[in-house]
């Protein structure tokens, strides 16, 4: 089976009824899956088996009838490796299936119900009492998946609109109207205007440049920006589950948010080699992959 885990379960239905059922725990023992808790709701009957003649016992009837012991049939799951070793059903979610199933078979046996005696069956040929409850699958539901640490803390959105925004003198905040004491430099960077046609093979060319160049200049900063924001969210932090283990911290573990320098080499500067026969009419690079040329602008 290839399934997902979120949302994964599965049934075992054996063609006999089920006393009781146990699964496989951690201590390589097993556990009995528990009857649902109220008694008279989907309670299952006692098993026993009209074709089988087994019948309840009667202690009231004189002479008294000591009957037969109910059936038990026990269901044992385990779950096996692909290489055959057992493990632990650790957070799965079993639960009883029951069903309604002929009284003509597993009710307890009464000679008085019998067809084959002398004045009996009559109740068959009744509608009332045809069924009996019994446990006939067991349903199991994957664990829930186990939630990465989250610095993160619960959000309401509607006890949020009921909090006012102060600054940090305990006063309304209120976004200032731009005035004239506003100066070029405290206004956001335009972009580079568009090129005229007659420039444009000189830009592309420029645009390679600066966009080769920009995977180099300032890393060091954006991979430390990128290791704040990954301790401040708990993306450091080891794996759920997992007590000790390697840290980002160790020497030989690259954190998972280090920048690379690397580019599509096809997508920036091209391919194209006009002395290499196999790749003299490559049409790639940023001329060939972008519609316009790409304008710049600072982003921090």
């Amino acid at each position: 089976w290839f399934v997902k885990g979120g949302s994964f379960a599965f049934r075992i239905a054996p063609d006999f009824a089920l006393s009781t059922a146990r699964i496989i725990n951690k201590d390589g023992g097993y556990d009995e899956i528990a009857k649902p808790a109220n008694p008279n709701h989907d309670n299952p009957a006692p098993i026993y088996s009209t074709p089988m003649h087994l019948s309840a016992p009667h202690p009231e009837r004189s002479p008294p009838d000591p009957g037969h012991p109910e059936i038990t049939s026990t269901l044992t799951i385990t779950i096996r490796s692909a290489e055959g070793k057992l493990l632990p059903a650790t957070g799965w979610k079993p639960t009883y299936i029951i069903k309604d199933v002929p009284t003509a078979l597993w009710r307890d046996y009464d000679s008085s119900r019998d067809p084959m005696s002398r004045g009996g069956g009559q109740e068959l040929l009744s509608p009332a009492n045809g069924t009996v409850k019994q446990i006939m699958a067991v349903s199991l539901v994957a664990p829930d998946p186990i939630l990465a640490k989250s610095m993160i803390p619960a959000f309401n959105a509607t006890d949020a609109q009921k909090s006012e925004v102060l600054d940090d003198h305990g006063k309304s905040w209120t976004i200032p109207t731009p005035g004239a004491d506003q100066t070029k430099d405290m206004l956001p960077v335009a972009l580079t205007p568009p090129s005229d046609p007659p420039d444009l093979p000189g830009e592309w060319k420029t645009m390679q440049t600066t966009w080769t160049t920009a995977s180099t200049d300032g890393l060091d900063l954006a991979t430390s920006m990128a290791a704040l924001c990954a301790t401040k969210l708990g993306w450091d932090a080891p794996l759920p589950g997992q007590l000790a283990g390697p840290k980002i911290t160790d020497a030989g573990v690259k954190p998972a948010w280090m920048l690379t320098t690397d580019l599509p080499k096809r997508l920036v500067v091209g391919t194209k080699k006009p002395d290499d026969p196999k790749v003299r009419d490559v049409m790639d690079g940023l001329e060939n992959f972008y519609l316009a040329l790409p304008r710049v602008a600072t982003a921090a």
